[in-house]
């Protein structure tokens, strides 16, 4: 990108974190996460933007494990560069990993887009988020949405992705 993706909860931030109390997060789960779970779904949508929930991914089974976040108050135009914070940017150079992650969008649960052949092109490592550590995983959205959900599996990941958030221009 031309210029370091930025999500923040300033007036001035072009891109805003989805937040509670309008936005939630699930995140899968298994019994002793034998199956691959999400852990602290909820820090994803909290106040405080450098915690995160981990999507834990364990001997692959070709299964992925989702981490979903929903607005329920505002839809977010499909012009829009959607971002997904994760906490440690060199993870993101890691070719493999970036194969086995898939982003969606949906709008009132119907989905709209999907993002499955990241590239290190869809990265921008210098984003802000308050922290040199976090990268981003970045899309050009063409239509609405309320929903994005992020998926990580594959035949060959032991894997663990720190998302920090989910911004979009509101």
């Amino acid at each position: 990108p031309e210029t370091a993706y930025a999500c923040g909860t300033a007036t001035s931030a072009t891109y805003k974190p989805l937040l509670e109390p309008a936005a939630t997060a699930i995140g899968d789960d298994s019994t002793w996460c034998t199956l691959g779970c999400v852990t602290n779904p909820e820090n994803v949508v909290d106040s405080n933007l450098l915690n995160s929930a981990s999507i834990q991914v364990p001997i692959g089974l070709g299964t992925p494990v989702s981490l979903t976040v929903t607005d329920t108050v505002n839809n977010y135009p499909g012009t829009n560069k959607l971002g997904i914070a994760i906490a440690d940017a060199d993870q993101l150079l890691n070719v493999s990993l970036l194969g086995n992650i898939s982003v969606q969008t949906a709008l009132d649960g119907e989905a709209r887009e999907t993002f499955d052949s990241i590239e290190l092109a869809d990265l921008d490592l210098l984003g802000a988020l308050n922290s040199e550590e976090v990268g981003y995983l970045v899309f050009d959205t063409t239509q609405d949405f309320d929903q994005v959900t992020i998926s990580v599996g594959g035949i060959n990941v032991l894997t663990q992705v720190n998302v920090l958030a989910v911004c979009a221009e509101p």
